[in-house]
């Protein structure tokens, strides 16, 4: 198992060279990389298809993949996608329970901000009901990546147990990873479709 003792003091981070980390994770990990730390973790690939004349036809090529872990008291989820010729890590989320005082938020932002540079927005509870979210910050960092550390009640089990999940990522609407991986992803399938053309004329 995966030391997780960074769990009680908020995830790790170094501007200066390798950026915020979770988990002992950290953005553009290959999956072997990935496994070393978490060879138990339950894995699914996925690769482009279309129909073709009815049928599916798919791409040798693999797409993305995800993976997730749990000890039962701690949970992990992880993205790849392809970059280049190898899939790299780009979303990671992290959840694990914890004990939270509203008294003490002052003391917890102080933190967070210390460890991440202050934070670009505040989420605000009054917004988020329907997550049952007590707080929550989030980082953003010149495109390069995005994170969020939230606080919420558990929405899986009885509701009463409260959690702090982090989430990290480099895929979103404007990130270069983004936009590599769609123009990557226009070309495979495009190659499909020509393949199904091509057949339809034999």
């Amino acid at each position: 198992m995966p030391d997780a003792s960074w769990a009680t003091s908020p995830v790790e981070t170094n501007h200066s060279t390798s950026g915020p980390q979770i988990a002992g994770l950290r953005l553009g990990m290959t999956r072997l990389q990935f496994l070393e730390i978490y060879p138990d973790a339950e894995w699914s690939l996925e690769t482009p298809q279309i129909h073709c004349h009815g049928r599916p036809l798919s791409s040798d090529f693999v797409e993305r993949g995800q993976a997730g872990w749990n000890s039962g008291h701690e949970w992990l989820s992880v993205k790849f996608h392809r970059v280049g010729n190898s899939l790299r890590l780009n979303s990671i989320e992290y959840r694990n329970p914890i004990d939270f005082d509203a008294e003490g938020f002052e003391a917890l932002r102080n933190q967070l901000d210390l460890r991440f540079g202050t934070h670009s927005r505040l989420l605000i509870p009054a917004k988020l009901d329907a997550a049952r979210l007590l707080v929550g910050f989030e980082w953003s960092e010149s495109k390069n990546y995005n994170m969020t550390y939230r606080i919420h009640h558990d929405t899986h089990g009885s509701g009463n147990e409260l959690f702090a999940t982090y989430r990290l990522t480099d895929w979103f609407p404007g990130s270069s990873v983004q936009e590599s991986g769609d123009r990557q992803q226009r070309s495979v399938y495009a190659k499909l479709r020509n393949t199904c053309t091509a057949s339809r004329r034999k």
